[in-house]
């Protein structure tokens, strides 16, 4: 990922996707719900700075209990000071995860 020059001098942050206290199938419907809406909000531009991300990727971390991780990858460096970055953080955090 870091080796294209668009990425290269980016930046990334991560979500966990931990469902509580739902069947494993529910769980699984919850992560793909959540998947699915970041997916189309990047695509349709719903997602703040959409021009500014790089790429998404969800990756499966479970060890028995499902986990799950979402990486956000930024066009930009240091995210996390970045009035973009925190734009795309709370968009994700607050109106995709909070629905779910």
């Amino acid at each position: 990922m870091w080796e294209d020059k668009i990425n290269a001098k980016g930046s990334e942050f991560k979500f966990m996707i931990i469902p509580q206290g739902a069947t494993s199938a529910q769980s699984i419907d919850q992560v793909n719900k959540i998947w699915e809406e970041i997916v189309v909000d990047l695509i349709t531009g719903r997602i703040p700075h959409s021009e500014d991300i790089a790429g998404i990727r969800i990756n499966d971390k479970s060890r028995g209990e499902l986990l799950v991780r979402v990486e956000v990858w930024l066009k930009f460096p240091n995210w996390n000071q970045d009035p973009k970055g925190k734009d795309i953080q709370n968009y994700i955090t607050k109106d995709v995860f909070e629905k779910h």
